[in-house]
């Protein structure tokens, strides 16, 4: 024991939500703990750069040939999701069915994707990226060829929805979790390159789709866009971790395999519908702006090709607004993503400032006329909608803390994305039904963006707020004893 007047040794004090803890200041167990809880289920560029994931020994050609295989891997995964707004339109003509029928073609798929990261990272943590990736591609290549042959628009929701919606969001995790294993220094870069991807699918798919429905027909199209898909099975067969988990030497008796088999089943079912999170009023007040100011962007991202067709345009003409709109969000995703790697700035803030953007340009498409004026709104649109993501992890980083980052971004993505994902397009479908214009639901859509981002500013006071108090906690605990 040291004499009176020696100063006992300080231990680092770590606070769960402060945003600047070092993850080397942490205990070798605890560090190993919460690298591989970041491995498993962050799939964004922004978390990989605060350094959460244990760094890579080497960079060497087959970490560059992994970056290029993800990049194709996420363009293919675009393509899959941003074509079912263009064979929306086609659905409706070819069943005779009403819009709100056919938006939800894309919605479901839409939701399925996000609603499946809440299964698909355990069983990525079970079973691994190649053979998870794996049977997602094949799910979403088998459902979408089994579509085509649809006789009517319920086998349409079944296969083109909600299998390949499966499928494609359990591929989006798998390709998103196995490329920051290869990459240490360089390990931002390789993630926004490899993320813009999905935006050159976004831009390409309107155009592509377009082509084969006018060649092919839409049974063709669908045919052909699920062959293009089917290159996702190779490539899915070399995300193999470079860093192995070592065999077991010895295994449990039977009786005791199935009691942990029964136990990892409840454990399972209790936590990932585990929703205590939201009482955080921090966390629920952002969930509730990324809703509101999704409105917006889920009304344009499922029915923009039909929008530009209802003002008297032909859908090759809607399909160049749409890739236009693709285009300028891969230009966005690279600056949000640069963004997101200083420090300094204010991510809610500049969140809020782009969903004004966003909700604008639904304004714009409805004041500017002609097909240039469309083309306008969509690039701003577009603009918007490649900052709508990246930021998220980092803001859930300094609200939940890095230890609660999975399951808030796992519940964030139900609440935020899917819900309104699986709700609001219909209901916009709905409304032009029975109105015969877009009017009403672009202004609503533009009017619930706006009150998101008032919401988003007010979440950025509170955050610099809780994060200036746990700042003075965290200091009157580093004062030497007396």
């Amino acid at each position: 024991m040291g004499s009176p007047g020696e100063r006992l040794p300080q231990h680092p004090v770590i606070h769960p939500r402060h945003h600047a803890i070092a993850l080397q200041d942490l205990p070798d167990e605890l560090r190993q703990s919460i690298s591989s809880l970041g491995s498993a289920h962050v799939p964004l560029e922004d978390v990989q750069s605060l350094g959460k994931f244990p760094p890579f020994k080497q960079e060497s050609t087959r970490s560059w040939a992994m970056l290029v295989i993800c990049f194709t891997f996420q363009s293919l995964y675009g393509l899959a999701a941003f074509s079912p707004p263009v064979y929306y339109v086609t659905y409706v003509e070819y069943f005779q069915i009403t819009k709100s029928v056919g938006a939800w073609v894309g919605s479901v798929y839409l939701f399925c994707c996000f609603m499946i990261g809440m299964v698909a990272s355990t069983l990525i943590g079970h079973y691994g990226c190649r053979t998870s990736t794996f049977c997602g591609s094949l799910c979403l290549f088998a459902a979408r060829a089994v579509s085509s042959y649809s006789p009517n628009i319920i086998t349409i929701y079944v296969f083109q929805s909600v299998f390949s919606g499966f499928g494609a969001g359990t591929t989006f995790i798998g390709v998103n979790v196995i490329l920051p294993k290869y990459f240490g220094k360089h390990r931002a870069l390789a993630s926004i390159f490899a993320l813009s991807g999905m935006g050159v699918g976004m831009g390409i798919a309107p155009i592509l789709i377009t082509y084969l429905i006018k060649e092919f027909g839409w049974r063709g199209a669908v045919l052909i866009e699920a062959a293009v898909l089917a290159h996702m099975l190779p490539l899915s067969l070399t995300f193999v971790d470079p860093t192995p988990a070592p065999l077991k030497t010895s295994f449990p008796p039977e009786s005791e395999k199935q009691e942990q088999c029964c136990a990892s089943v409840v454990h399972f079912v209790k936590s990932s519908f585990n929703f205590s999170m939201l009482k955080d009023k921090l966390f629920a007040i952002y969930c509730l702006s990324n809703l509101m100011a999704r409105v917006n962007s889920s009304t344009l991202v499922c029915h923009l090709p039909s929008y530009v067709v209802s003002e008297g345009y032909t859908l090759d003409e809607a399909a160049f607004v749409a890739s236009i709109s693709g285009g300028c969000c891969v230009a966005a995703r690279f600056l949000a993503s640069c963004m997101g790697l200083i420090p300094k700035v204010d991510h809610l803030v500049v969140y809020g400032v782009v969903m004004l953007l966003n909700s604008l340009s639904s304004v714009l498409f409805l004041l500017l006329p002609g097909l240039n004026g469309k083309s306008v709104a969509g690039a701003l649109f577009g603009f918007a909608f490649g900052f709508d993501y990246p930021f998220v992890p980092v803001i859930l980083v300094q609200i939940m803390g890095v230890e609660l980052l999975a399951r808030a971004m796992a519940i964030y993505n139900l609440i935020s994305l899917a819900t309104v994902l699986l709700v609001v397009p219909p209901i916009v479908g709905l409304v032009y039904d029975v109105t015969g214009s877009y009017s009403i639901p672009l202004l609503t859509g533009a009017a619930a963006c706006s009150i998101g981002c008032f919401l988003s500013f007010a979440a950025s006071y509170l955050l610099r707020k809780r994060l200036r108090n746990e700042s003075n906690e965290i200091s009157l605990h580093e004062k030497p004893a007396c």
